[in-house]
């Protein structure tokens, strides 16, 4: 799958590599993308977030996807590990 980012725009890469990692960021040069990385967040930063969540200032609906009760865990899992290819 490829993905064609929009002008101007940002992208963030999140966790570790344990081997060497290596990208030619030629759309993103074209583009004028931002790009960052980080390999962890303070826990402020997500006591923040949860904290605007809870007040409403960030509409976290469009992040859930699924429910599962804990007797469903496995099978959600299970789906996780093998996306929709569509």
């Amino acid at each position: 799958m490829t993905l064609i980012p929009a002008r101007s725009g940002t992208c963030r890469g999140g966790g570790a590599c344990l081997t060497e990692d290596v990208f030619t960021p030629v759309v993103g040069l074209h583009k004028d993308i931002t790009g960052t990385m980080c390999m962890a967040y303070p826990p402020e930063e997500f006591a923040g977030t949860l904290e605007r969540i809870a007040d409403g200032t960030i509409d976290a609906a469009a992040l859930v996807t699924g429910q599962a009760d804990l007797g469903g865990v496995s099978a959600a899992l299970d789906t996780l590990r093998r996306p929709a290819t569509t």
